[in-house]
């Protein structure tokens, strides 16, 4: 142990788990601890294919060839070579990406050529003819890209470079677009699936002809499920009767990304969380007020074995004010009001005679105070009493 990390180095051509315990102490008191390290060795996978097939001239439709790789292991990839062995033509009028559809449900999508060479002042592209070559995706190898790689006019472009990346037409404006579609796009998906090379020669002059291509994919170890990632939440404080919501969406730290369901622990009352996006909704009733409501809302993703995140907030509901009625008005017979209070309950006048029979003569749902209502019936009686109940 240095400092706080923990150093390991597995022996070669070691497979398998290995797990540590260690124990950390001030001199006094002191706390244990496990880590449990998988060691795998990577899978390289190699497979080439004859193709020889002309390329179209001057045609966006060029060509595609696909290859449905199966069987293999499910390791995460960890990088992708593509070799293209192409003869005759002009390789500055050359157009290809690698496209995969994943067995995990993914489209993995990289830009192989686009039109090598070519530049506001040199328009044309390289005059190189045909390529054997391997394009990688490991960008830490020092390769240069195959843009920037200028051939013998009438020979082949030979050696080891990177994808060119650069996700624009081929008949579009190079200056200051970058590489972000590189074979590293690759990394992280399931290499099971259709793979699929296409060629395109944009521009009129020689033909050219797809002798074969092949892939290295290499395999990186088995992928250990990650816990999902939900933010801390705040303490809320809301009005009895009027409507919360709280984003509580979580993140999957996995790629693919694992399904993700929400649930609640502890919570008050008629308040829910969606299984599926995390959004939090709750109504407090006015007898749920004065009070103070812990809420516990856990998160678990689909992996195996399944794995959660936990977060906790209050919510501090307070009591409405008590409703008041005045600016009382009869016209033609008819008895009008004003109601004044907090905004957000629902608010329902009942109206009686007597003390002990009550009608509800009017309900609105959290209107804009201050409102009036209006009493038909009050013009044919000696007397009104009047009642504003709050709610939900």
């Amino acid at each position: 142990i240095v400092a706080t990390n923990v150093l390991y180095t597995p022996e070669t051509n070691f497979n398998g788990t290995n797990v540590f315990s260690y124990v950390i102490t001030d001199g006094s008191l002191f706390a244990t601890g496990q880590v449990t390290v998988v060691v795998a060795s990577r899978i390289v996978v190699n497979q080439d294919w004859a193709v020889n097939q002309g390329l179209p001239d001057a045609s966006s439709v060029g060509l595609a060839v696909s290859q449905t790789l199966s069987g293999m292991s499910t390791n995460p990839i960890s990088n992708v070579d593509v070799r293209l062995n192409i003869s005759g033509g002009y390789n500055g009028d050359l157009y290809g990406y690698l496209l995969l559809r994943s067995a995990d449900g993914s489209t993995k999508f990289s830009v192989l050529l686009n039109r090598v060479g070519r530049t506001d002042a040199a328009g044309d592209g390289d005059a190189g003819a045909g390529f054997n070559v391997t394009l990688s995706g490991n960008v830490n190898a020092g390769y240069t890209n195959i843009h920037d790689a200028v051939g013998t006019d009438g020979l082949p472009t030979t050696g080891n470079y990177l994808a060119d990346g650069r996700a624009i037409s081929p008949n579009g404006d190079f200056n200051g677009v970058t590489s972000t579609a590189g074979l590293e796009r690759f990394n992280g998906a399931n290499a099971n699936g259709i793979w699929t090379l296409f060629l395109a020669d944009v521009a009129t002059g020689d033909m050219s002809l797809l002798e074969s291509w092949g892939l290295e994919i290499t395999l990186g170890p088995p992928g250990t499920n990650q816990p999902p990632i939900l933010p801390a939440l705040p303490n809320v404080v809301i009005m009895a009767g009027s409507n919360l919501t709280v984003n509580a969406a979580a993140t999957d730290p996995d790629v693919p990304a694992q399904t993700l369901a929400y649930s609640l622990m502890t919570a008050p009352a008629g308040a829910s969380v969606n299984p599926t996006n995390g959004l939090f909704a709750w109504r407090p009733a006015i007898v749920q007020s004065p009070s103070t409501n812990p809420v516990v809302l856990t998160v678990t993703d689909s992996g195996v074995p399944a794995l959660g995140a936990t977060q906790s907030f209050a919510i501090t509901v307070s009591r409405p004010a008590k409703p008041k009625v005045g600016g009382y008005v009869l016209v033609n017979g008819q008895l009008s009001a004003t109601i004044t209070g907090d905004r957000g309950p629902d608010y329902t006048v009942y109206a009686s005679s007597n003390l002990t029979t009550w009608t509800s003569i009017l309900t609105t749902n959290a209107p804009t105070l201050p409102f009036t209502f209006t009493d038909p019936a009050a013009n044919n009686l000696n007397r009104r009493f009047y009642q504003i109940r709050l709610g939900p």
